[in-house]
């Protein structure tokens, strides 16, 4: 995958994607993340991402991703409007705009983080 940028840490690195196939790659493992969080299935799907900025054009792609060493850990799918200087959710059509992470119990909180 091509990143347009990307920052990396010992535990998290992060890629912005600007190109719909790459969202198109990243779909599996997005709608696996997808099925882990609390989001809604459909408008946070990947499909439903690439639908949007393929309805208008005029949407650029700038969808952030984490990875916690391998594993897709976070997405925020955001498109570029307005000459690349707004950044938002790609549909006012739904009231689903998500952040996608990984839905986590209080049990297993307390055990990652020790609190």
């Amino acid at each position: 995958m091509q990143a347009r940028a990307s920052i990396e840490s010992q535990s998290l690195s992060l890629q912005v994607l600007t190109e719909l196939s790459e969202i198109v790659h990243l779909a599996d493992e997005w709608n696996a993340l997808l099925a882990r969080s609390v989001c809604n299935r459909a408008f946070s799907s990947a499909e439903w991402f690439v639908a949007s900025c393929s309805a208008n054009p005029s949407f650029q792609p700038h969808v952030i991703i984490a990875r916690r060493r391998a594993a897709l850990a976070g997405i925020l799918p955001l498109v570029l409007i307005e000459d690349g200087r707004v950044a938002t959710f790609p549909s006012y059509l739904t009231d689903y705009s998500d952040a996608i992470v990984a839905w986590i119990t209080r049990a297993r909180s307390q055990m990652v983080t020790g609190v």
